[in-house]
């Protein structure tokens, strides 16, 4: 949770697993009751939840931050993401093992510098030409 501002995530990370399904469900869902199916906490149990409100807040923010909404998202599947690419080193392919290979040095790694070459035409000197053109103003 990186890209989540410190206050939301210590609070997401504070919650139990239904309080943050709720939390979660209650971003998109128009009322409690709907986010509490959604979410699969039964009637009984939520009504003696006494945070409710608190929750409902946390939710709002979510709600109405599509970036941080997208962060949530992608932080949930981040461990998928990473198997999936990791699982390409056993594919039969050789250009698809060296090509994944290559993926996962170069973000653990970092890319090999590559040098640059900064010469002219024909690898003459850099020549710099500048043109003053006066525009009859004094």
């Amino acid at each position: 949770m990186n890209d989540i501002p410190g206050d939301i995530k210590s609070a997401l990370e504070a919650l139990d697993n239904q309080r943050r399904d709720y939390v979660w469900a209650r971003s998109s869902a128009k009322s409690d009751n709907e986010a509490r199916r959604m979410a699969h906490i039964a009637g009984s149990s939520f009504a003696r939840w006494e945070d409710k409100q608190e929750l409902n807040a946390l939710a709002f923010k979510i709600s109405t931050d599509r970036k941080l909404r997208a962060d949530i998202i992608l932080e949930s599947v981040l461990d998928k993401a990473a198997e999936i690419k990791a699982a390409g080193l056993d594919s039969k392919k050789e250009s698809v093992r060296q090509s994944v290979a290559s993926e996962i040095l170069d973000r653990l790694m970092g890319k090999p510098a590559q040098p640059v070459q900064q010469t002219g035409r024909d690898g003459g000197p850099l020549e710099i030409v500048v043109k003053y053109e006066p525009d009859g103003k004094d």
